[in-house]
């Protein structure tokens, strides 16, 4: 077999990846060759466009509760805010993820810790194009604790598009028994389009 290539770019080339042969009566299945061609930023139907995004905190315990753990896909590790920072519930903790590229989106689902500890009293959701100027766009109270794994399914009033997405947490809650103080802590943010 021979490939004869009669006319290449303008700019004089040809490249190929590949050459391959079949016997093919039809029922071989032409190669997926899209994850070649994918746009890594482009927004996929459905996905969790947190998942794997760059995320800054306004505090950080680090080790076991790092906040690369916030996007990683995983509902049962964990992040948490740094210790006794806060005697207070008034204290301020945030999470903030890069989605890498303007998304739409339209639900932002926060998953507690596994025996939901430590998830806020009070906090918002906040949008923003340059990571710098944030806009509220939804507003939560959490009198009681969450049920053990059940997430807070945050689903805004329209869809909206941003780069950046913001948890600011401004009522924290601590733990009785421990001397940890008032802290924000999660396993888990996904932010969708339904």
């Amino acid at each position: 077999m021979r490939l004869n290539v009669t006319k290449g770019c303008p700019e004089g080339g040809f490249e190929i990846a590949e050459f391959e042969i079949y016997n093919d009566d039809g029922s071989v299945p032409a190669p997926d060759n899209a994850k070649y061609y994918a746009d890594k930023d482009a927004q996929q139907e459905g996905a969790n466009l947190a998942e794997g995004r760059s995320v800054k905190v306004s505090s950080d315990l680090g080790g076991d509760w790092s906040k690369d753990h916030i996007t990683d896909g995983n509902r049962h590790s964990n992040w948490s805010s740094a210790l006794n920072k806060h005697r207070t519930a008034d204290g301020v903790e945030w999470i903030r993820i890069d989605l890498g590229a303007e998304k739409e989106f339209n639900e932002v689902d926060l998953y507690p810790r596994g025996d939901g500890q430590h998830f806020p009293y009070n906090f918002r959701i906040e949008i923003s194009d340059d990571g710098k100027d944030f806009t509220s766009v939804y507003e939560c109270e959490v009198p009681e604790l969450p049920s053990k794994g059940e997430p807070s399914l945050c689903k805004l009033d329209k869809t909206y598009k941003a780069r950046y997405v913001r948890i600011y947490a401004y009522k924290l809650r601590d733990q009785k028994g421990f001397n940890d103080g008032h802290l924000f802590q999660l396993s888990e943010v996904e932010i969708y389009k339904r």
